[in-house]
This record gives structure tokens, C-alpha cells and sequence, in this order.
């Protein structure tokens, strides 16, 4: 499993968040770091909203 697949899965899971919201979001978004075992992830946005 990805990066991007766990949290396109843990998104979905907890927020609702389907794969085609998710697609257009990877951009950006860049996954830092993750640890799958306590699924404890630090996110950091690469573009200014």
C-alpha cells in the first residue's frame, strides 16, 4: 500500500471523502511522513488556497 492509497483510504473512512475527490486533491497535497500501524499522519500542503 502507497502512500497516497492509505490515506485516499483513510480519508474515505473517516471523512467521507470518495477517489475522485480525492484525484483532483493529490496534487496538493504532499504525504510527508505516515506510520500505518497507529495510522498517524502528518500532511503538509504544498499550494496556497
Amino acid at each position: 500500500m502507497t502512500e497516497f492509497e492509505l490515506l485516499q483510504q483513510t480519508l474515505h473512512d473517516f471523512a467521507g471523502i470518495d477517489a475522485p475527490a480525492f484525484e483532483v486533491s493529490v496534487p496538493f497535497w504532499q504525504v510527508k511522513q505516515y506510520k500505518r500501524e497507529s495510522f498517524i499522519m502528518n500532511i503538509r500542503m504544498c499550494a496556497s488556497i
